[in-house]
Parts: C-alpha cells; sequence; structure tokens
C-alpha cells in the first residue's frame, strides 16, 4: 500500500473514530446511576499528516454526584471545561440522538472539504492520465524516409550518359577498380565528395574489371581515369588544359568536341577546382 493512500484511509476513518468516541462519552454521562463517578481517559489520535494530536491526559467528567458523611448538602460538583480548545465537550442534549459538538463538527467540515479536495485533485490527475495525448488524437502522416535516386549513387554498374545529363548537373565519371593503388587513394575523395555536393553534382564510379562492359564508348586506356561534363551535358572545357592535366577528344568525323578526361588520381582539391570553373558553389 502506498503512502498516499494510507494518508487517505487514515482521513476516511478519523472522523469515523471520533464520531465513536463521542457517542461512547454521551452514552456514559447519562446512563441513569446514581453515585457513579465516570472518567472517560481520552488517547493520542494521529492525525491524516501524520502528527500527534495530544488530547488532554485529564478525564472529561460528567457531573459527580457525591454523598457521604462529610457532605452536608449533597452537593453536585461539576468539573469546568477543559483548558484544551481540541477537546471534547460535553453534550448538552439528554435525549436519544448523538449531538455533534461545534468544535467537533467543525473539525468534519474540514476533514470532509479536505477529502472532497483530494478527491477532486485525483480525479483531476486521473482526468489528465487519461487523456488521450493529442499527438495520438490527431496523428500527423509519418513523413517516409526519402530513397536516394540510383542516379545519385556513387557505386555504378552502368553509365547511362543521357539520363545524367537530364538532370541539369555537372557530372564526373570515375573508371577504375576496388583494388588498384590509386584507385584506393580516391575512393575516400569520391564518397566525401559525393555525400557533401549531394544535388549539386553526380558523381559515379565505375569498377571496370567487374563491369567491363560499362566503358562503353569512354576512351578508357588506364585506371582511374575521370571524366568531367557540364551541366548543360557538355564536355568540360578547362581554362587551362596542359596545367590541371586534362585530355580534350574529339570526334573524328565532326571534329566536335565529346569528351575532356584525366587520367590518374586526384586530390580532393583538384576536383573542387574543376567543380568550381563549372559553377559549383561551395
Amino acid at each position: 500500500m502506498t503512502k498516499e493512500k494510507s494518508i487517505k484511509i487514515a482521513k476516511i476513518i478519523l472522523p469515523i473514530l471520533i464520531i465513536a468516541i463521542i457517542s461512547v462519552i454521551w452514552f456514559v454521562k447519562n446512563k441513569p446511576e446514581d453515585n457513579l463517578d465516570i472518567a472517560v481517559q481520552t488517547s493520542d489520535v494521529t492525525a491524516s499528516n501524520g502528527d500527534s494530536v495530544d488530547k488532554d491526559d485529564s478525564v472529561i467528567p460528567t457531573e459527580e454526584v457525591v454523598k457521604g458523611d462529610d457532605v452536608a448538602d449533597d452537593n453536585v460538583i461539576e468539573n469546568s471545561e477543559p483548558e484544551n480548545n481540541d477537546s471534547i465537550q460535553k453534550p448538552e442534549s439528554t435525549d436519544n440522538t448523538t449531538n455533534v459538538p461545534k468544535e467537533t463538527d467543525n473539525i468534519l467540515k474540514n476533514e470532509e472539504k479536505a477529502n472532497n479536495s483530494e478527491v477532486s485533485t485525483i480525479a483531476e490527475k486521473v482526468e489528465k492520465a487519461t487523456e488521450m495525448p493529442k499527438s495520438i488524437e490527431n496523428p500527423v502522416a509519418t513523413k517516409k524516409p526519402e530513397v536516394l535516386n540510383a542516379d545519385f549513387a556513387l557505386a555504378a554498374s552502368v553509365i547511362d550518359l543521357e539520363k545524367l545529363k537530364s538532370y541539369g548537373l555537372p557530372i564526373l565519371i570515375d573508371f577504375g577498380a576496388d583494388s588498384c593503388v590509386p584507385c584506393k587513394q580516391m575512393a575516400p575523395v569520391l564518397k566525401k565528395l559525393n555525400a557533401d555536393l549531394q544535388g549539386k553534382v553526380i558523381i559515379k564510379f565505375v569498377d571496370v574489371w567487374k563491369y567491363k562492359n560499362a566503358v562503353g564508348n569512354f576512351p578508357v586506356e588506364v585506371i582511374p581515369t575521370q571524366f568531367f561534363f557540364d551541366k548543360n551535358g557538355k564536355p568540360y572545357v578547362p581554362s587551362d588544359p596542359d596545367k590541371m592535366q586534362m585530355n580534350m577528344y574529339s570526334s573524328k568525323d565532326t571534329n566536335e568536341h565529346v569528351y575532356t578526361s584525366h587520367q590518374g588520381g586526384m586530390t580532393e582539391a583538384q576536383i573542387l577546382a574543376v567543380f568550381a570553373e563549372m559553377g559549383v558553389k561551395q
């Protein structure tokens, strides 16, 4: 049993116990027996908050009828009322009903108010606890995680150049292999740039040893080899091909510029410099 339940039970039992004690006292006081001295001792009552309420240790007497040889007039001696305000007063009524003293009645009313207040508080807490959260009452549609477009994924087994050009973004295609040394050195650079520049450029890596047919018409002579295209789908035209170690390929039939490539590994700075010339902002 929890402390809160114990306090609640104590508050309910306390008024009943007080009424029972008052009834016993009234009954004893009004019992029609002569020459009877009655003394009812009260015990300490433990309040609902755990503090001890000390009642008057002296008896709460009724009228004492004293007769004897030493008393001439058979005087009726009545003790004065106890000074303790918390003590129980003598009932004034002698009928068969139990009259609750005014002070005790106030105590009971206060206890009743306290109980009603506590019950109201508990009811409010239960109502709040059982109230359906707004998030459940009005569920918001959970946003589905965005699925990465396969065309923007780094690894590729085939290159659909025309489809990649349709996105209107600068393109880098690296033909290499997972086991070659310079390709291994470039792998973390390509991975980082692909993550950092998502939506700004398209970066693809093809393992030519696994997917030989993916090379297609690209003039790949060594690995790694990188090919660049601008956002219009045209081969990248470097400002200084020699300094940037770029190779430019043209069609034999039309002499049209069809590819721009770089042979060998590239650093992050070199790749970013190429993208910068194609108008990509960091």
